[in-house]
């Protein structure tokens, strides 16, 4: 009979991915999470930090493919706090090439642990490329820091 860790292991290895996506965009939020769920991973919604706040507790995601400019509170608080409570998680930001400067972008990414930038409007392609190769590494990380 197998340990109950690695069991329960096993077993969280196996689940569907969930992406918490979060967008202020109507348009840009239901694109992205009809891309993901196409090819097989669940998608989480958000319209805001506090949204995505409330489901980063609820859900507990296995990535975050966020907007860069988010209001209430801004994109730097809530991705802090995403820090804060889950270290581990990758941090995947979208913007749009003409709201934030490119240097500012790196600057802002590099300070706020994100892990990769995506341009929006996004290729479909590179995004779930892009998502496919996070997952492996958020799924070491979240189990080394639940041992």
């Amino acid at each position: 009979m197998p340990e109950l860790p690695s069991a329960i292991a096993r077993a969280t290895l196996a689940r569907t991915p969930v992406i918490l996506v979060i967008d202020d965009e109507p348009g840009s939020r239901l694109a992205i999470s009809a891309a993901l769920e196409q090819h097989g991973l669940d998608a989480v919604m958000a319209r805001n930090g506090r949204q995505a706040l409330a489901a980063l507790r609820q859900v507990k995601p296995d990535l975050v493919l966020t907007d860069i400019t988010l209001p209430e509170p801004e994109a730097a608080e809530t991705l802090q706090q995403i820090r804060r409570e889950r270290p581990w998680i990758p941090i995947m930001a979208m913007s749009s090439s003409g709201r934030v400067d490119v240097a500012g972008l790196f600057s802002l990414a590099t300070k706020l642990g994100i892990d990769a930038i995506v341009a929006k409007p996004f290729d479909e392609d590179r995004l779930l490329d892009a998502v496919q190769d996070m997952l492996p590494q958020a799924r070491r990380q979240e189990h080394g820091a639940a041992t």
